[in-house]
């Protein structure tokens, strides 16, 4: 079946003007699930599913018993598809709640079927995964500072590597005017992860950390040559060339990829995403360590020669 190689008109200029804004303010993180990314997780759990009436029951029940408020909750399109009355509180909930009940009735339900017609039988489908990997790049997509985990749907500051790299990394570049090619490629790896092409953003997450060493008057060709230049300057430690080497073997990838296969690294697979995930976090913590704002030991503030940060003997991300 044909698929859309670019999204639609809307969505095309949503992003642009979202690119526009962050190259200018920098990401800006909320915990409001605004309405279009409420309409679009709506749809997702629509293709989650195919006894949704099932599904809103058991959403219902997992509301009532366990949310803040105890009182009966409105229906899943109601609360997601923007009824004036319900608020942010309620659109988390009923978002994690789907979550919980498409595995739920999966266990339970496994190979039933339903009758269609006189003749036709369906079996029961409640797909979970699916439903949580497509919230996740909705929720991305749209900044809100929420993702699912393995024990639910959590703000992304209790999340250790959002707090503690990708939030301050993008804060940090959105505040010093010298990291403007940092901030927009770093920016645009996050973009174009929730865009849903994990290999540019691992492109563009090797492109930031090779435009930080350009920002500290380390040029080279490659992050590579660049790291070892950083390394006799005494800017980085050789455990921090290993992390740096594996952004750029990764990128080298997805490079061969797009030269072998056209646009074959256009790949959302679970994997792969996982994979730019762990790239960008690598090159976020390389980004704070260069610019000294990784933590510093109370024992050992002395900067090495060629700047970048105090480092301890085995410190380690």
């Amino acid at each position: 079946m044909p698929e859309l190689s670019e999204p639609l008109p809307s969505e095309q200029l949503r992003r642009k003007k979202l690119a526009e804004e962050e190259a200018e303010w920098g990401i800006i993180w909320t915990t409001r699930l605004n309405d279009p990314a409420a309409r679009k997780i709506y749809r997702a759990y629509l293709r989650s599913t195919n006894r949704p009436f099932l599904v809103e029951e058991r959403v219902a029940t997992i509301r009532s018993e366990h949310g803040a408020w105890g009182w009966e909750p409105g229906g899943i399109e109601e609360t997601l598809n923007g009824s004036p009355n319900v608020s942010e509180d309620d659109k988390l909930d009923v978002v994690a709640a789907i979550s919980f009940a498409l595995d739920q009735l999966a266990a339970e339900r496994e190979g039933r079927t339903y009758q269609l017609d006189a003749t036709y039988y369906a079996y029961e489908m409640y797909d979970g995964a699916k439903f949580r990997d497509a919230a996740d790049d909705i929720l991305l997509n749209h900044r809100v500072e929420w993702a699912f985990t393995p024990g639910g749907l959590v703000s992304r500051g209790n999340q250790e590597l959002h707090a503690e790299i990708v939030k301050p990394a993008t804060e940090l570049l959105a505040a010093d005017a010298k990291y403007l090619k940092v901030k927009n490629a770093y920016n645009k790896a996050l973009l174009e992860l929730s865009n849903g092409d994990p290999g540019d953003a691992i492109t563009d997450a090797s492109s930031a950390l090779q435009e930080m060493f350009r920002t500290l008057g380390v040029e080279g060709k490659s992050a590579s040559e660049q790291a070892k230049k950083a390394l006799n300057q005494g800017l980085l430690k050789g455990y921090d060339a290993k992390l740096i080497d594996t952004v750029v073997r990764a990128s080298e990838w997805v490079s061969a990829e797009r030269n072998n296969n056209g646009d074959a690294h256009k790949d959302g697979s679970s994997s792969l995403k996982e994979d730019a995930w762990l790239i960008i976090h690598i090159a976020g913590a390389l980004i704070l360590r260069l610019s000294g704002q990784a933590l510093r030991s109370p024992q050992n503030d002395q900067r090495p020669a060629g700047g970048g940060e105090p480092v301890q003997e085995g410190d380690s991300f």
